[in-house]
């Protein structure tokens, strides 16, 4: 704060700067922080798939992010056989529980040093 009032010439309110500089963010704040300023995306992998409604909803989710359709499937990873698709399938898992893991570790990181 005291950059923004040296480097553009705003002044703050000192009932202002007590409130800012009084407050703490609860845990919750604090993770859902850390969930939305990450660098790493597939992290809102997760958290999409937690706050979708009803468990029907989650199911629909987790599966449909999972295990999409075949058409899918061939357009995305141009797969010429269709026996290959379970060996494509198991890819795109493998690939998602990796990128998901890096991405889980730099946002627990930013919420660390938050």
């Amino acid at each position: 704060m005291r950059f923004i009032q040296r480097d553009w010439g705003v002044t703050i309110s000192p009932s202002l700067w007590k409130q800012l500089t009084d407050y703490h963010p609860r845990w919750q704040e604090r993770v859902a922080f850390a969930f939305f300023t990450s660098p790493r995306t597939e992290a809102f992998f997760a958290w999409n798939g937690l706050t979708s409604s009803g468990l029907g909803g989650k199911l629909r989710y987790w599966l449909g992010n999972i295990f999409p359709h075949p058409p899918y499937m061939r357009e995305r990873y141009r797969i010429k056989y269709d026996w290959l698709l379970p060996v494509y399938y198991g890819w795109r898992i493998c690939k998602g529980i990796y990128l998901n893991t890096i991405s889980l570790i730099v946002t627990l990181g930013n919420l660390v040093r938050s």
